[in-house]
């Protein structure tokens, strides 16, 4: 953020009252302005979403803003019953197709996870799509391999691996065409966190596209721990996140019962 037009600038006072780092201010002549002499704008760019008259001056931020009808009110978009919907009919696809993922659908799945919500804006996250069959092969029984070297992870997941092995399925990747690792240099509990926002998004839009999904838990888990599988992978850093991506060769006829939260403090 680099200050305000002050032709454009109506002093309403909205860019004072949305800033996190409390930025903006009124000086003793009325006039609005923006001081940062300890950078501690984090370049979130809701001064810019919530200026009513385009009156924020900003560069290097990635894109510029736009707008749409319902930008205002955005529970216009989709309805509570119908968002629900989505959540409920979200599944961890574990069978896909033989079949690469459209490229539209692979940009279009990108696209989305470029707005994950995330702690102070960070935008660390690197992300390594592989869609190569024999590296995600490679990829599979490197991790394996791993994983039977951990007596606890072995007494854990050896007679389930061997057995997919034997029906001829991928135990790790399930067959999907396409696995998207997030990494980052950051060490921050955080960052794990924010990958779980970002996969999700990724994951509810590649749902809107007929794009199946799934976490692998395990691949995070071995990457992270031997530097030679995240360089078959091309990722480097820690590995926050792994996800697979394909069209499903499964088609799903309920939802999937879930307990309800236990939750307190909500009057009934």
């Amino acid at each position: 953020i680099e200050g305000i037009d002050r032709d454009k600038c109506i002093k309403c006072l909205e860019c004072v009252r949305e800033c996190p780092s409390v930025l903006f201010s009124k000086d003793d002549s009325g006039t609005i302005v923006f001081n940062d002499p300890n950078l501690w704008c984090i370049s979130c760019g809701h001064c810019i979403a919530v200026c009513p008259e385009d009156a924020i001056l900003f560069s290097d931020m990635g894109e510029e803003p736009s707008t749409f009808d319902e930008i205002g009110h955005p529970a216009s978009l989709i309805g509570y019953e119908n968002l629900l919907k989505v959540f409920q009919s979200k599944r961890s696809v574990r069978r896909y197709k033989d079949e690469q993922v459209a490229l539209k659908d692979l940009k279009n799945i990108l696209e989305a996870i470029r707005y994950y919500a995330s702690s102070s804006n960070m935008r660390s996250l690197k992300f390594r799509l592989i869609s190569d069959k024999e590296t995600i092969m490679e990829l599979s029984d490197a991790i394996i391999e791993n994983l039977m070297e951990n007596p606890a992870m072995k007494s854990t997941y050896g007679d389930k691996i061997t057995q997919r092995r034997g029906q001829g399925r991928d135990p790790i990747f399930h067959g999907a065409p396409h696995v998207l690792i997030m990494s980052s240099g950051l060490e921050m509990n955080m960052e794990f966190l924010n990958a779980g926002v970002a996969g999700t998004y990724g994951m509810l839009a590649a749902q809107s596209l007929g794009v199946g999904s799934c976490w692998i838990g395990l691949a995070q888990i071995a990457m992270n721990q031997q530097r030679k599988i995240r360089k078959l992978a091309g990722s480097r850093g820690t590995i926050k996140g792994v996800i697979v991506l394909g069209y499903p060769a499964v088609k799903y006829h309920a939802t999937a019962p879930r307990p309800s939260l236990k939750v307190k403090g909500l009057d009934a």
